[in-house]
């Protein structure tokens, strides 16, 4: 679909798919952008068939449209396209059908409306506030500013700001309050993770007596601190010795600790990966060289 073509034919004053023009080009490419990508990954084109909608209780029933249909069959996207007196009208479609036979689709996709972008929202003066505050907050931590902070600071911040990170949890769906929602749950867990700091210089000072010739004695090394090397999460990485949230440098002697710990622990299972599941074949992980780092 020319989206840039139908941005230019459909009216600024109308209203499509219960929201405004606006918002349904953006939501509109980025069904197709997502849709692109998962073709892609799988080898595949999008391939566009004419139908119409099929369910007779709907008002559009009988209306035709589109379905961009992924050639596999892994998914699809229905829209009825309809012009009355002279104004495009455009739908989503629950139960379509083509006019040809397509290889039946395993998942539909849908453009998905937050509350607050579809036509007649009027926010309450906490949903404002809230708003706010979540703006304001994320705004104060500055992810995106090239800086090092101690572990203090985002302890201060998580302790701020756990009344309103509870706050959150309502039918009212909001990206921004995702987003927040997202970062607090993140570094607080980063803030319990810190915690095993003692435990990894424990374990340090353990693996400097270490006889370096003993391999038995590394193995059960590996294997009892093994917890702590895979209690990571994907959205916190390590680099120049810090903890890192997109541009936002995090550090603590705990957090030093464990660094430490982790690169430690990495070169002797990369050297001694296979032995340990020789040693220890019970014990399933995933790639902890990957694991947060």
């Amino acid at each position: 679909m020319d989206i840039e073509s139908l941005n230019d034919l459909l009216d600024e004053s109308e209203i499509y798919i219960n929201t405004r023009k606006s918002t349904f080009i953006e939501k509109l490419k980025d069904t197709f952008s997502v849709m692109n990508i998962d073709s892609v990954e799988t080898d595949n084109t999008l391939v566009s068939y004419k139908g119409y909608c099929a369910t007779k209780e709907c008002p559009e029933c009988g209306l035709e449209g589109v379905s961009f249909t992924s050639k596999n069959g892994g998914a699809r996207f229905d829209l009825i396209i309809s012009e009355v007196d002279g104004k495009i009208e455009i739908y989503q479609c629950d139960d379509f059908i083509t006019y040809e036979e397509v290889t039946q689709n395993t998942f539909k996709y849908e453009i998905q409306l937050y509350e607050h972008e579809k036509i007649g929202f009027v926010p309450t003066n906490e949903f404002s506030i809230i708003e706010s505050n979540c703006q304001n907050q994320l705004d104060q931590l500055n992810l995106f500013e090239d800086r090092i902070e101690d572990l203090e600071f985002i302890k201060i911040w998580i302790n701020k700001n756990n009344s309103l990170y509870n706050s959150l949890y309502s039918e009212i769906k909001h990206p921004l309050f995702e987003y927040f929602q997202l970062i607090y749950s993140i570094l607080n867990d980063l803030i319990i993770y810190s915690q095993q700091g003692e435990i990894a210089l424990q374990a340090l000072t353990v693996y400097s007596n270490l006889s370096q010739d003993d391999v038995q004695i590394q193995l059960e090394w590996l294997k009892k601190h093994i917890n702590i090397a895979i209690d990571l999460f994907p959205e916190i990485v390590i680099e120049d010795h810090y903890f890192k949230m997109f541009s936002l440098k995090i550090e603590s002697k705990e957090l030093r600790n464990l660094v430490e710990f982790k690169s430690i622990f990495d070169h002797l299972y990369s050297v001694l990966g296979d032995k340990f599941y020789q040693a220890y074949p019970d014990i399933h992980i995933i790639d902890i060289s990957n694991c947060g780092f």
